[in-house]
């Protein structure tokens, strides 16, 4: 299948900056000139949508809808009425962003494109996969485990012509390292835009990448503090910078920054940006788990990455036990994939499984 298109349509359905910056990616490779945006927003993370909004190329069309889970109704009508208009336009290709996000799989199963395209929903990407291989699904959704809710949400998508809907193939624009197989062609997504080389580094400064684990139950907040705590050890002589998730909240950020040294960063900038544009960045970016640890590791060379293994014995007895929305993958197992494949780009931190509520003690990190 060629890439290179000239004067071509394509529709984005896109809910992060990632996936904006993904799709401006896209755009150039497959030399995209007239571009339709559908933006999906959320009321609780104002943040991403000012960080969409500015992202969004100056030449796009936009739509928008608000995702609001609790509303069925008003959520399903909000992005089915964009749907009549979208099937008109004639798009070239498709590009949505998550393969579990219903709206998106609603739109995509809707239009039928034959030219669509999975992009990278971060680390999601590797669940995804490992799901469509394991199952042939290209959807793997499953039910509610509320028999109410799972008919109150088939009776809404039945009104709106969006039940049962023949399941789309798509193929991959991807940053990961997937290779075509039979269920899927991989077009590469080269990140030209944040690609570089750090000639120069901080070599006394790590950048650790904050997660939202405690605010959506994976773990109480005293754990992951002394997760951190632990981290910050790991870097002992080190400056030691902290640079929250867009949806991370809480006063341990300012407990952290108070009581043990932790540099609280505050930026609108996406990690990658923010690194392409100091003059002397982090020698180490570091986390737990995030899609821009995979980023920087294959996309900007000279900075050292770390991934630090979280402790999942550490979670709440029901995270422990918490299915994904893939129908076969727990929580827990997504930790595990995106583990090992971390390993193929970075250094994988080993002494987290020590870490507990009462200790906070790890190596110490040389330079």
């Amino acid at each position: 299948m060629a890439v290179q298109m000239t004067n071509s349509k394509a529709l984005f359905m896109v809910q992060s900056p990632l996936h904006i910056h993904n799709a401006r990616e896209a755009i150039i490779k497959f030399g995209i000139t007239h571009p339709t945006f559908l933006v999906v927003t959320s009321k609780h993370n104002a943040k991403w949508a000012q960080m969409m909004i500015a992202a969004l190329p100056v030449n796009a069309n936009s739509l928008f809808c608000e995702r609001n889970d609790f509303d069925l109704e008003g959520c399903t009508q909000g992005y089915a009425k964009h749907i009549p208009w979208l099937k008109e336009q004639a798009f070239d290709l498709v590009f949505f962003s998550d393969s579990r996000l219903y709206i998106f799989i609603d739109i995509v199963n809707s239009l039928q494109h034959p030219c669509t395209y999975l992009m990278d929903d971060g680390t999601g990407i590797i669940q995804t996969v490992e799901s469509l291989k394991h199952t042939g699904k290209y959807f793997d959704i499953t039910q509610s485990s509320s028999p109410t809710r799972q008919q109150a949400i088939e009776k809404v998508k039945k009104k709106y012509g969006l039940w049962q809907l023949t399941p789309v193939k798509y193929d991959l624009f991807t940053a990961f390292d997937f290779e075509s197989c039979e269920q899927f062609k991989v077009v590469a997504n080269p990140m030209s835009q944040i690609a570089t080389h750090h000639p120069k580094t901080n070599p006394n400064q790590v950048l650790f990448l904050g997660q939202p684990l405690a605010k959506y139950g994976y773990i109480t907040q005293d754990s992951y503090v002394a997760h951190v705590k632990a981290v910050r050890q790991f870097y002992s002589g080190m400056d030691f910078q902290y640079l929250a998730h867009p949806r991370e909240d809480g006063s341990y950020l300012e407990e952290l920054q108070d009581n043990d040294g932790v540099i609280l960063v505050k930026t609108q900038l996406s990690v990658e940006q923010y690194l392409l544009q100091s003059s002397l960045p982090p020698s180490v970016l570091s986390s737990f788990f995030s899609a821009a640890l995979w980023y920087v590791a294959k996309f900007q060379t000279g900075i050292t990455v770390d991934a630090h293994r979280f402790n999942t014995e550490c979670f709440t007895s029901d995270a422990q036990l918490r299915m994904s929305r893939s129908s076969h993958l727990s929580i827990l197992d997504i930790f595990e994939l995106i583990y090992d494949y971390y390993k193929l780009r970075m250094n994988l931190i080993e002494p987290m499984q020590s870490v507990t509520v009462n200790s906070s003690v790890a190596t110490s990190h040389t330079t």
